[in-house]
């Protein structure tokens, strides 16, 4: 039934982006879970949202890596505030024996 119907240039070239855009989202998603630590969650492919050009898509990342980065820091700087502190309480009760 399909095989007289004329092939569409525009559909076949949506078809193989779809499968590349596909691939890609799995790829990612595996490439994020190699570490074993903890598994992300899977990289999801939408269609229907606005199309970003790749500067955007650097953008969104550059911007990723640093809330990442913020939060990083915020752990250590934390970290290190209670290690401070239970230095400093140490140190109180050795002083006093």
């Amino acid at each position: 039934m399909t095989e007289g119907l004329p092939r569409v240039e525009r559909h076949e070239a949506a078809d193989r982006a779809g499968k590349a855009a596909l691939r890609a989202a799995h790829d990612l998603t595996e490439a994020l879970s190699e570490d074993g630590d903890d598994v992300p969650e899977p990289v999801v492919l939408r269609r229907g949202g606005p199309h970003r050009s790749l500067d955007g898509l650097a953008a969104l990342l550059d911007q990723a890596l640093e809330e990442n980065e913020a939060l990083r820091d915020d752990e250590v700087r934390q970290g290190s505030e209670a290690l401070e502190e239970n230095e400093g309480t140490a140190g109180g009760t050795d002083a006093g024996t």
